[in-house]
Order: structure tokens, then C-alpha cells, then sequence
């Protein structure tokens, strides 16, 4: 499978999809031109979004980052939307929008929390870019990797435990 070639094909299917929005991040960074004038602001936007959508034939949606990370095609990116550094607070770069409704953020922690599930399962059973060596090795990844394959290997009275404690 080509790299894309997934999300290529669910577009070509033309799926139903819908789309909510957890939380967004503008950039109010300003314009300089060659002389060195200020113009506008030029904005650009990262968002976190639930995306659901309809494969061929199903009356039912499924969530489509679940779908990508179970089969190994996406990974977590760990720093998330909000990674700023304080030099980009300070200026006031960057503008929030998102709940600040603590059932709401609880919701969308035990779903990031069920992805990190999905992708541990994915690297155990090396499902799609998790079957690559070579990735599996890479410095951003080697400890993850470490991590989920001890836990898998470990004695079952160590599972039990590491459940318990985490729940």
C-alpha cells in the first residue's frame, strides 16, 4: 500500500463524514514585507478534530483516527496542538479556542487514552508502518517500542498489577 493510498480511496468512495472540532490554534503571526513594512496578520490554523465517517455499504460511522491507528497507518503525535514555546507565549503568537468544560475534557482524555491503546496493539502485532524495522528503531519511537513489547512479554501477575495500579 502506497503512502495515502487508504485516505485516497475513502475519497473516492465519496464516505459520509462528520467532523467536530476539540480544539483549534491560530497563528496571528504578522506580514513583513522586503522593506521590512508590517502588513496584516496572516493567519494559519492547526485543529484537533473527531472525524467519523461511513465506509461503503455500513449504516453505521466509525472513527477514523481509530481506524488509521489500530492498522498501523498514523501514529500519536505525543506534543499534540498545544506545544508552544515561551518565547510564543510571551509575543501572544498563538490564540486558543478550546472546552474548558471539565466533562468534556475528561471525554476527550479517555479517548486519546483508548488511540494510545489502539497503537500499542498496533505495534505489538506490527500492523502496517509498525512492521517496518527500520521505523521501529527510530530514536522517536525505540522507546515506545521497548515499552509496549516488555509489557507484552511480561509475567501475568506484572500485568495484573500494572492494570490495577492504573486504574
Amino acid at each position: 500500500e502506497q503512502e495515502g493510498e487508504w485516505l485516497r480511496s475513502l475519497a473516492r468512495s465519496r464516505s459520509s463524514v462528520a467532523l467536530q472540532l476539540l480544539s483549534k490554534r491560530t497563528n496571528k503571526m504578522q506580514n513583513v514585507d522586503d522593506e521590512g513594512t508590517r502588513g496584516g496578520s496572516e493567519l494559519g490554523s492547526s485543529a484537533i478534530c473527531n472525524v467519523m465517517y461511513r465506509p461503503g455499504g455500513s449504516i453505521f460511522r466509525k472513527d477514523l483516527a481509530e481506524s488509521l491507528v489500530r492498522y498501523g497507518r498514523s501514529d500519536i503525535a505525543s506534543s499534540g496542538i498545544h506545544s508552544v514555546t515561551g518565547a510564543d507565549e510571551e509575543k501572544n503568537t498563538f490564540e486558543y479556542i478550546t472546552s474548558n468544560d471539565m466533562k468534556k475534557i475528561r471525554t476527550d482524555a479517555a479517548y486519546m487514552e483508548r488511540l494510545g491503546e489502539l497503537q500499542n496493539e498496533a505495534i505489538r502485532e506490527r500492523s502496517g508502518m509498525w512492521a517496518d524495522e527500520y521505523l521501529r528503531s527510530h530514536i522517536q519511537y525505540k522507546d515506545l517500542v521497548k515499552e509496549v513489547e516488555s509489557e507484552a512479554n511480561a509475567p501475568m501477575w506484572k500485568r495484573v498489577w500494572t492494570w490495577f495500579r492504573n486504574r
